[in-house]
């Protein structure tokens, strides 16, 4: 079945979609990030020193918009273009708040603690 219905391809072809969507959307708000990862599991990282802060601000602002985000994703043969269109205007809607704060040198607005790290936890 994955053959039959070239899965890989269509991951593949997804992630990238949303690795580019990343790239013009961090360039429009001013954002650095840094996009990495294989391209059917693509990952992003804010590149500022409170980049794990961001990282939760980001969650918490796409779950106010429906959207159960983190900073890297792994693309499913569920998804479709219209949901990533629709996920990717929620990620410039939120890209543009963190944005601001960061030119406006405000403090970031969380909900709760910042996330650990994934290994961090551990120790």
């Amino acid at each position: 079945k994955m053959k039959k219905l070239k899965i890989q391809k269509v991951l593949v072809k997804y992630g990238k979609l949303i690795k580019f969507g990343w790239e013009q959307i961090a360039k429009k708000n001013s954002l650095n990030i840094l996009i990495y990862g294989l391209d059917s599991i693509p990952c992003f990282k804010f590149s500022y020193k409170n980049s794990t802060a961001l990282a939760t601000y980001f969650t918490q602002e796409m779950l106010k918009l429906g959207f159960l985000a983190n900073t890297s994703l792994a693309t499913s043969y569920a998804y479709n273009e219209k949901i990533i269109k629709k996920y990717l205007i929620s990620v410039d809607t939120v890209f543009k708040k963190i944005s601001l704060t960061i030119h406006n040198k405000k403090k970031l607005k969380l909900n709760g603690p910042i996330k650990h790290t994934t290994f961090r936890r551990l120790t």
